[in-house]
């Protein structure tokens, strides 16, 4: 079976998010580093491929109906050999947090791989009940940041920037699964949009990017270009809502971030010099 097939399971947007969280955690109190550059590697190709890997073999029976081009659903790959390699993933990263980085990112990692474990396997399956899948994965991206800022910083101390990021994604997670209402519904996995109606969750979320972005302007505490980055992105995700179809709502929004996550990185490089 060719290998590049079990890649398929992760999604590309994902590894540059959880790689960016990660080296703009660590720029927020240090230089970025060839270490810290193999640490956001690591964190977006084991733990977070991990997530995504286990995620879609528990999702195969939505994602006939949701997205049936998916690797599982299209016989690409059986069930089982997608276990497998969970199981792989799993042990790898273990084994490897352990062996060439410190405690730590170990225990960060190991933090990582339970989430999955409780978003997507039985009888845990957070997924299925909308406040608990939301919240395991607003905790899984917080890690992603944290652990970088606490490892660059050995403090465990929460910076402003990193509450409102978090904040940030908790706004955006409701928009993840608008088109995947149907398949949703017939596991019996609660989703936003289907709960609370796909108009209402638009408006909600275009309006509590604008007020984050006014909020945000009262932060004194923040440097001048942190506020001013962070209130355009909020402004322009929330023209994104309001001008996006529901299909490409949340790949644009992504793809800001990815944009943004970089120009906030160099740009804090620079703020350290």
């Amino acid at each position: 079976m060719n290998f590049v097939l079990f890649l398929k399971l992760y999604r590309i947007d994902v590894i540059f998010i959880s790689f960016l969280l990660y080296i703009a955690g660590y720029s927020l109190n240090s230089d970025i580093s060839l270490n810290s550059f193999i640490q956001a590697l690591f964190i977006a190709f084991f733990p977070f491929n991990f997530i995504y890997s286990i995620n879609s073999w528990s999702d195969r029976d939505a994602d006939k109906i949701n997205k049936p081009d998916r690797v599982i659903p299209s016989s690409k790959i059986s069930p089982n050999a997608c276990l497998m390699y969970c199981i792989f993933l799993f042990l790898l990263t273990l084994i490897l947090s352990f062996t060439f980085f410190n405690m730590i990112f170990f225990y960060f990692n190991s933090i990582l791989l339970i989430l999955g474990i409780l978003y997507s396997i039985k009888p845990f399956y957070f997924k299925k009940n909308i406040f608990l899948s939301h919240l395991t994965m607003l905790f899984m991206y917080f890690t992603a940041m944290y652990s970088g800022s606490v490892i660059s910083s050995n403090s465990y101390s929460v910076n402003l920037i990193v509450i409102l990021i978090t904040v940030y994604l908790s706004f955006l997670i409701p928009l993840k699964d608008l088109t995947d209402t149907k398949g949703d519904e017939k596991i019996h996995s609660q989703n936003w949009a289907t709960i609370f109606g796909y108009k209402n969750i638009i408006n909600i979320s275009f309006y509590s990017f604008c007020i984050l972005s006014i909020l945000t302007f009262s932060c004194y505490q923040l440097a001048i270009i942190e506020k001013y980055l962070f209130i355009i992105h909020c402004i322009l995700t929330s023209l994104i809502i309001k001008n996006s179809d529901k299909k490409n709502i949340y790949k644009n929004i992504l793809i800001l971030i990815i944009i943004n996550l970089t120009i906030y990185t160099i740009t804090k490089q620079f703020m350290l010099k």
